[in-house]
């Protein structure tokens, strides 16, 4: 007793560091969040034995993974689910993060939250967050959507009265009984609050029915549901609203009744789904309305693009942005020069001496880099498709410049070029063609 570590063992064998809080799984188990060790314990408690669950004792950080190879950031909360998942609140990383029972974790939920702290879960799967940054509470369906059911966001305060008038002054905690009544900690102003429920989740009475569509046109889902203030469709299980479609164009917002796609293409099709939400919170998903796209030759294209810029260091690069539009991929070659701008005729004194070319799309909400490439190698491949397209300044072998050939289906990309050593500056040129 007394002595703080991060080993474990059996009993009084075991230490911990910072433990946050605690919470069973029905099945014999003690889940600790170990704070500051960035860290989920687990105990047996039959046995006294106590193993580290996930994380790595004093690194911190936020990364998907097993066991000892994720990674956390002041974890706080945490809940389990019949099946013995565990749910993490991963404050410092504002997401909540599942660990099932062999140690894998994965990011759960990221919308809203802003230095998560106390979480529970209720019988009907839903999870609720003491979401401190701003002062309010969360509530996350089982299928990820997100609503704020109580407190003014950003308002700090001690005031009772309707669900989203009510203030808080710091949520640390949080438990929901069979009810669906919910308890809050209320930290800073030293009491504990209640939320009754005003009114029973909302029930569909329309529900979105399945199509099959022609490439182009436009589709039409629609879903009613009684006491719902607004809707939250999902393709696939991944938002819409955060979907990276290709030539689809959705010309609502994607939280009404009624969502609309113009121009339908292949990346269109799949289940489509929505979550009615209410003051009271969110319905379960509706039944999946599967719809399928016939495509009709309509070749994809990306005119030719060309940027020039200087490059310095940090975030000052140089970006090109392009689209592929269309139905089907298309080839394009996509340059990073910066040696081949000093030779005449283009006379740059001072060009970027190591360019580092990278393709980027936006998926789900994040930057993800699909391609990269640090000096184009002589490839003669490259060479034979510049000539073809007629591009200027011609590559010299051996030369530092950059190049890429790669096929992209529909959709937005960037292209971004930077220094391959991360503190060279000077002029580059970002050159993007498509091949016939």
């Amino acid at each position: 007793m007394g002595v703080q570590g991060t080993s474990d063992g059996t009993g009084t064998g075991a230490q911990f560091y910072d433990m946050q809080n605690l919470a069973a799984d029905g099945l014999g188990n003690l889940y600790v969040v170990d704070g500051m060790a960035d860290t989920v314990r687990k105990v047996v408690i039959a046995t006294g034995q106590v193993t580290t669950l996930a994380g790595a004792p004093g690194k911190s950080g936020e990364l998907d993974g097993t066991g000892g190879a994720a990674r956390f950031n002041d974890p706080t909360g945490v809940t389990t689910d019949p099946s013995g998942n565990v749910y993490v609140s991963d404050t410092g990383n504002n997401t909540i993060r599942m660990i099932t029972p062999t140690g894998q974790v994965s990011t759960k939920f990221r919308y809203l939250l802003s230095s998560p702290a106390g979480l529970c879960r209720d019988a009907m799967g839903n999870f609720f967050v003491a979401n401190t940054g701003d002062f309010d509470i969360v509530e996350f369906s089982p299928e990820g959507a997100a609503n704020v059911i109580a407190g003014v966001s950003g308002t700090e305060g001690e005031v009772d009265g309707p669900l989203l008038k009510a203030e808080f002054g710091f949520p640390v905690d949080i438990a929901v009984n069979s009810s669906g009544t919910i308890y809050v900690a209320d930290g800073f102003n030293d009491d504990v609050r209640q939320i009754v429920p005003v009114a029973p989740l909302p029930i569909f009475s329309e529900q979105p029915v399945g199509q099959t569509m022609n490439s182009g046109s436009t589709l039409v889902l629609t879903a009613a549901a009684a006491g719902a203030t607004s809707y939250q469709w999902y393709l696939d299980g991944s938002l819409v609203s955060i979907s990276p479609y290709a030539t689809t164009d959705i010309i609502n917002d994607a939280n009404s009744q009624q969502l609309v796609i113009t121009k339908v293409t292949g990346l269109s099709a799949g289940n489509y789904t929505v979550v009615a939400v209410s003051p009271a919170g969110s319905s379960p998903a509706s039944a999946p309305a599967a719809v399928s796209v016939v495509i009709a030759a309509n070749p994809g294209s990306v005119g030719s693009i060309s940027a020039r810029a200087f490059v310095g260091t940090n975030d000052n690069i140089l970006i090109g942005g392009f689209f592929v539009a269309g139905t089907t991929s298309r080839s394009v070659l996509i340059q990073a020069l910066g040696p081949a701008l000093a030779p005449p005729p283009y006379n740059i004194a001072a060009p970027l001496a190591k360019p580092v070319l990278s393709i980027h799309q936006a998926r789900n909400g994040r930057d993800v880099v699909l391609y990269t490439n640090a000096g184009w190698g002589s490839n003669p491949v490259l060479l034979t498709s510049a000539a073809k397209l007629s591009a200027l300044p011609v590559l010299q072998p051996g030369s530092a410049d950059s190049e890429l050939l790669v096929t992209l289906p529909p959709g937005g990309y960037t292209a971004e070029v930077a220094s391959a050593d991360g503190v060279g500056t000077g002029v580059a040129l970002c050159a993007i063609y498509q091949l016939p």
